[in-house]
Parts: C-alpha cells; sequence; structure tokens
C-alpha cells in the first residue's frame, strides 16, 4: 500500500471534520438539554477513556445518576454496564466549543479521580496501571495544577498536548509558561523551540523570537511548517519581504503545501504584485481543495480587485468547507451586498 503523503492525510482529516460537524450540528438540533445535561455532557467530554459512574457522582454527588441515565436516554452517552463514555464526535463537540477556563474544575476532578485509581491499582503484588497515571497527569496538566504531578516520570509527554491545547485557544500566557517549561526537560526538541518564537514574535519580542526560532530550524532543518508559521508571524507584523523569503524555502521543502501557498499569495498583494498572488491562491486550493482558508484568501483577493461574482464563487466553496464558521457567512453576505451594488451601479 502506498505511503500516505501529508496532504493526502490533511485532505481527508478536513473532510472528516466538515462531515462530523454536519452530523453534530443535526443531532443536536434535534435534542433539547437542560442546563444541567448540557453541564454533564461538557463534563464528559474531558474523558479520553471510558469512566465508571463513581467519576461523575465524585463531580455531581447524588445528582450525578439521574443525569447519566437522561442522556443514556438521549443517546448521547455510551455504556457497556459499567463505564461510560461520550460518542467520538459528540465529545470533541463539547469540548472544543468550551473555554478552557470551565474545563478546569473538570479536569481537576478527574485528575484526583485517574490519580485514586492507580494507587488502589498499585499493591505489593501488583504492578500499577501506568494508563491511569498519565491521564492523572493529563488532567491536572490541563487544570492547571502541575505542583501534583510535576515529580512523575510521564509529566513531558502529558503536558505538551496540553501546552499545544493552551495555544490554540490563544491563552498565550500560560502556553508561555508551559513552552518554556518544556524546551527546559528537552532543549533539543524543536517543538518547544517553535511555539516559543510564535509567542515571543506575538509580543514584539524579536531578539527572543528569532533566537528559538533559529534553534528549531537547526533541530529540524526540513520542517517546512516551521518556516511557514514563523513567516505568517512575520506577515502579521507586516515584515513582509522577510516573510516572503521563509515562504519561499518552505516552498522548496514542500510545494504543495496549502498554508505556505495562502501566505505567499498574502505576502504578494502587500506588494502589489496582483497576478502572482493570484497564482498561489490558485495553487492553494489545487494543493488542498478541502482548505476553507485557501477559499476565504481568494474571496477577499478577487473582492479587492473587485471581481465580486468569482469572489462569491469562492466564499460560498469557503461556507461548504467549514459550515460552522461564522466569517465565513458574513463574507458570503459582504460579497453578495458588494455584488448587488455593482449591478445596481451599471443600472444607473
Amino acid at each position: 500500500m502506498a505511503e500516505s503523503t501529508p496532504e493526502a492525510v490533511e485532505s481527508e482529516t478536513a473532510v472528516f471534520k466538515r462531515l462530523r460537524e454536519t452530523i453534530v450540528s443535526f443531532f443536536l438540533d434535534k435534542v433539547q438539554l437542560s442546563a444541567a445535561e448540557d453541564e454533564l455532557a461538557r463534563f464528559a467530554s474531558i474523558f479520553r477513556l471510558p469512566v465508571r459512574r463513581d467519576a461523575f457522582v465524585a463531580w455531581k454527588a447524588d445528582k450525578a445518576g439521574f443525569l447519566l441515565d437522561s442522556l443514556l436516554g438521549r443517546s448521547l452517552l455510551e455504556t457497556d454496564g459499567e463505564e461510560y463514555s461520550l460518542h467520538p464526535i459528540i465529545r470533541e463537540h463539547f469540548y472544543t466549543s468550551t473555554p478552557f477556563p470551565a474545563l478546569r474544575p473538570f479536569h481537576s476532578v478527574a485528575g484526583a479521580y485517574f490519580l485514586d485509581l492507580y494507587k488502589k491499582t498499585k499493591t505489593a503484588t501488583r504492578e500499577p496501571n501506568p494508563e491511569f497515571l498519565g491521564e492523572a497527569i493529563h488532567h491536572y496538566l490541563c487544570a492547571g495544577e502541575r505542583d501534583k504531578v510535576n515529580g512523575f516520570a510521564f509529566y513531558k509527554y502529558e503536558l505538551r498536548p496540553v501546552a499545544l491545547a493552551h495555544y490554540k485557544r490563544h491563552e498565550f500566557d500560560v502556553a508561555l509558561k508551559e513552552y518554556r517549561i518544556l524546551n527546559t526537560l528537552d532543549p533539543s526538541d524543536p517543538d518547544p523551540h517553535f511555539h516559543l518564537a510564535l509567542i515571543y514574535a506575538r509580543r514584539k519580542d524579536w531578539d527572543r523570537s528569532e533566537e528559538h526560532f533559529g534553534k528549531a530550524m537547526r533541530l529540524k532543518s526540513n520542517a517546512y511548517w516551521i518556516l511557514q508559521g514563523y513567516a505568517h508571524a512575520k506577515l502579521s507584523a507586516n515584515q513582509v519581504e522577510e516573510a516572503e523569503q521563509l515562504l519561499q524555502k518552505a516552498l522548496e521543502i514542500n510545494p504543495r503545501h496549502s498554508p505556505t501557498l495562502i501566505d505567499l499569495g498574502t505576502a504578494h498583494v502587500r506588494m502589489d504584485d496582483e497576478a502572482v498572488a493570484e497564482g498561489y491562491f490558485k495553487d492553494a486550493i489545487d494543493a488542498d481543495p478541502n482548505n476553507a482558508f485557501a477559499y476565504v484568501a481568494y474571496a477577499r483577493f478577487l473582492m479587492r480587485t473587485q471581481r465580486y461574482e468569482e469572489g462569491l464563487e469562492m466564499a460560498m466553496a469557503a461556507m461548504e468547507s467549514n459550515p460552522r464558521d461564522d466569517r465565513n457567512k458574513k463574507l458570503v453576505e459582504e460579497l453578495r451586498a458588494k455584488l448587488l451594488g455593482a449591478k445596481e451601479a451599471l443600472e444607473l
């Protein structure tokens, strides 16, 4: 079997994400949850493993049983008779749609639950279950309670996804602390250096940013995504020429990386080279037809050049790729208004 390319994997992931969002949206439209049921679903969404009823009792005491039965009856929750879990696509929806600060108390309860399980499996005649320890570390880190687990061996491996989650949610102060710890634990790992470079760039602390970016690239010289990510930060700071140079290096390593091509299009728009910019936007869509950002970038370019009908077509494609993003809907409305205004002006 041929090995899948990164672009094929990204494309398949985007298709799955779009299907998942459509299914969840349709399903939840048919189910009316009370505030308590909604809260239980969000609590259940933090668990990566099925858990017993006592995990819910630890959170909601005597109300847990009623709420569990209610969600089971609505087919939101699954059980094998002893353990409970949300269906993966339902879990993903509730987890990603809940603000991280609201999840922290849930993670704290879960951390205590798994640490207790770990201790109970540790006896004179039996080895403890390392999976329970890994889950305890993960949840305590998500709760911001690092002091409870930083002595355990799994600490670094569980901290990394937590730091990335904080970064993606734009909780940069928290992510900065976590990536500093990861960098201290393993200075030879390029990922903490990369994210530290991005965070310092956001703060316009360019000396530190350049230092960590340089270290990341020395550790992984063929990392086109590091070049593209740092170039994107440069673009955000309007350092267009430096960004374009980094993007060209990324393109040499991977000529079909859609985010690189989008950023090159943006860079050339700012350099007033519209013909070249349009070519890059088209290439970005060709490289990944499921990338909503590629359609949005091209639609905005077409709106800028007053090609409203073509722009509307691209905006509609973006909305089809990611129907739950309100920004795509607003872009469609904006282009429709522009197109209507242009037609009315012609009729005068």
